[in-house]
């Protein structure tokens, strides 16, 4: 009795030749754009196979782990994220996610931006207070917990926010210690 996912051996042949077809992203002599288009649409419809979000290779389904977001166990092993920007490949930690953009992005390109910001005078508004500040480390401070952005929070309205917390927590204290 065969298993419904079991390959055998000539099969994953024509696949390992197909992903390699894809992922060499040359057409062969003789086919029309179109042609070759719609080949490459009916052989990843097939075959099950997914690009990888990460490296951007393509795969057959049995190697990913997520359906959602498709990411080859190879980049997964290697814990390894694309830079948006300069296509750099780095670890996930050192990676950072930029608000405004949407984009992840690895921490020379964050500098670079906010170099580029500071030069030409380029500012943000404060989600808080609504002011305008220049979009720099010195008014917009790293959030590494939340991997990593440029906080929307000017340093002004974050030291407001730490004082009034440490005076309701004395006022608690007092009324405490009063009982």
């Amino acid at each position: 009795m065969v298993r419904k996912n079991h390959i055998t051996s000539t099969q994953e042949e024509v696949l390992q030749r197909a992903i390699d077809f894809l992922n060499c992203g040359e057409k062969p002599p003789g086919v029309t754009a179109k042609e070759h288009a719609k080949f490459k649409r009916e052989t990843i419809k097939a075959l099950g196979i997914k690009k990888c979000a990460v490296c951007g290779k393509w795969n057959y389904s049995g190697q990913f782990l997520n359906d959602k977001k498709p990411i080859c166990c190879k980049c997964l092993k290697e814990d390894k994220c694309r830079c948006l920007e300069c296509g750099e490949y780095e670890d996930v930690k050192d990676m950072l996610v930029d608000v405004e953009r949407g984009k992840t992005l690895c921490r020379k390109c964050q500098e670079k931006i906010v170099e580029y910001n500071c030069d030409n005078g380029i500012k943000r508004v404060c989600i808080k207070c609504k002011k305008e500040y220049p979009l720099t480390e010195k008014y917009f401070s790293w959030n590494i917990r939340s991997n990593g952005y440029l906080r929307g929070v000017c340093r002004t309205c974050r030291g407001v926010q730490h004082r009034e917390y440490n005076r309701k927590m004395s006022a608690l204290n007092k009324v405490v210690d009063s009982i």
